[in-house]
């Protein structure tokens, strides 16, 4: 994935309050083998009851409290150690929905790294490299970094695509809108990936860089995308679209942070978009 390009390869979309859901799976096994996949909070004992004849390397960050490991750690001077996780009893459930067959006594081996994170707050990772060598603690604290790409492209299609709204409540209804969204950011990112050598040339000569105003290209595609569909060659529609693209960018601030409000949002009902994201033109 470049820096100003993002690609979701696959789309799913499951019940918010299952726990464990199929989707998880699903993805997690069509994985290749040698990849590294930094996961969120919340799964931190779903790779408990997972195939361990093929395993995926992961890195995810846990609470200070997971377990009198993690704890101990936390009082400790050390910088990693080892622990073992075994499945609960609403893991085991959850698996076995999904063709699991794990017990109690199953256990998965983990890495425990002590890590000061970006927020000056101190973190525990979890991951299953164990060589202390080949992969230290700055290397797990980098790769879980890279997480925040994905959830700022989580931010990207929730608020500004608002892919949480749709035109009915049945699964009918909402898979054709949300896998139109789908292909609006796909399209968006592809287009976005062909400016990249503009930026590299006016990066040169100012004094930040310079990405391309995602809001302001999700309205030039909205004006535009049916044609695409309509006329023979799509390739002068990409063009045009490329041009306004290049016109609307901003500056990368390094470190800049905005404060987060935390407010109270409905959990019944229609969907309620975020306040700080608008529509633009």
């Amino acid at each position: 994935m470049g820096r100003t390009s993002e690609l979701a390869t696959k789309g799913a979309f499951g019940l918010q309050r299952s726990k464990l859901h199929p989707v998880f799976f699903k993805v997690w096994n069509k994985l290749p083998v040698d990849c590294f996949l930094p996961l969120s909070w919340g799964q931190d004992k779903a790779p408990a009851g997972l195939d361990q004849e093929a395993p995926r390397h992961f890195v995810m960050r846990c609470r200070l409290d997971f377990n009198k490991e993690a704890k101990a750690l936390v009082k400790s001077g050390m910088g990693s150690a080892g622990a073992e996780l075994y499945p609960s009893e609403q893991a085991i459930r959850a698996l076995y929905k999904n063709g699991y067959g794990p017990t109690k006594h199953d256990k998965i081996k983990v890495r425990m790294a002590k890590a000061v994170l970006g927020t000056g707050r101190t973190g525990v990772l979890l991951t299953n490299p164990y060589d202390v060598q080949r992969c230290t603690v700055d290397d797990f604290k980098y790769l879980y970094g890279l997480r925040w790409g994905i959830e700022t492209a989580y931010g990207t299609r929730k608020n500004q695509l608002q892919m949480e709204r749709s035109s009915g409540h049945r699964p009918i209804c909402i898979r054709p809108d949300y896998l139109a969204r789908l292909f609006v950011y796909n399209l968006q990112s592809l287009i976005e990936k062909q400016c990249e050598p503009y930026l590299r040339m006016v990066n040169q000569k100012r004094e930040h860089e310079y990405k391309i105003n995602k809001n302001i290209s999700w309205a030039f595609l909205k004006h535009n995308i049916v044609k695409l569909f309509l006329e023979n060659g799509p390739g002068p529609i990409l063009v045009e679209l490329k041009n306004p693209f290049q016109k609307h960018i901003e500056p990368i601030r390094p470190g800049r942070h905005n404060k987060r409000i935390k407010k109270m949002r409905r959990t019944k009902g229609k969907f309620q978009t975020l306040i700080n994201y608008k529509r633009a033109i």
